[in-house]
């Protein structure tokens, strides 16, 4: 699955609650990695690997592709 079709696939949680369970939904969903939502952050560079950004109140306020392995113009 391409970055642009996983865009597709969850765009839909935007503005959801984030639960625990958030994270194996979103990685049966598309194929990819996740993390964030609660818990920590590496810094490691993961291509393709999904990070989940919570607002205050616990919900889902963007979910981003790493795109670290992408040719800078």
């Amino acid at each position: 699955m391409n970055n642009e079709q996983v865009t597709h696939q969850v765009r839909h949680m935007i503005g959801s609650r984030y639960v625990a369970s958030v994270k194996a939904y979103l990685a049966e969903l598309t194929g990819r990695d996740v993390r964030g939502g609660t818990g920590y952050l590496t810094a490691d560079l993961s291509p393709g690997r999904l990070t989940i950004h919570l607002d205050a109140q616990g919900n889902i306020e963007a979910i981003e592709i790493d795109r670290s392995n992408e040719q800078k113009a």
